[in-house]
């Protein structure tokens, strides 16, 4: 009896172990298909355009402006937008439940993973809108795509390393560097 309880739970522990790893795909998805797309572009271009590649490398932008180009590109970041949106999610319920566990200001922190799911939401439908709207369907809503993107990412990484520069001041005193020991 005590043999079939113990497959019981290494077969539950199996199960949990899968789920782990499975909780990583979203997060190293999202970006491997963003950057592996963005290095087929230039692959491509490189191929396809050689002497223009040599001359003066394009960028991303211009690159999309070929159809050729555009259209994988574009259904690749829609696969990346999916895996990275719940990246982040998963991500922000990590660090709200560390917070909570070590007693940190929760409505605040709260608020500002809020704040920063919100700006990274905007990132990832930023770059959505820019691989869609190539410079040749419409430049006005590439570059707000754009913007989103970089915008979106440059605050929510920002209030990211503000929230946890606040954990670990408070996990090490008020004023102390990080690495440095307290004494209790």
């Amino acid at each position: 009896m005590k043999a079939g309880w113990q497959a019981i739970s290494l077969g539950i522990t199996g199960i949990s172990t899968l789920t782990r790893h499975l909780r990583v795909i979203p997060i190293l998805s999202g970006p491997g298909i963003a950057a592996g797309a963005i290095l087929w572009v230039h692959g491509v271009g490189l191929n396809y355009k050689w002497g223009d590649y040599a001359a003066a490398p394009p960028t991303i932008s211009r690159a999309l402006l070929d159809p050729y180009i555009a259209e994988p590109f574009a259904v690749a970041m829609i696969l990346a937008a999916f895996f990275l949106a719940i990246a982040v999610f998963q991500v922000a319920l990590l660090l709200y439940r560390n917070i909570k566990l070590i007693g940190q200001n929760t409505g605040r922190h709260a608020a500002l993973l809020f704040v920063v799911v919100i700006c990274e939401m905007a990132a990832i439908a930023g770059m959505v809108v820019l691989s869609q709207f190539t410079g040749s369907l419409n430049s006005r809503l590439h570059d707000i795509g754009s913007y989103m993107l970089f915008f979106g990412h440059a605050i929510g990484i920002s209030l990211v390393g503000y929230m946890i520069y606040g954990v670990i001041d408070r996990l090490n005193g008020p004023g102390r560097p990080p690495g440095v020991a307290v004494s209790n």
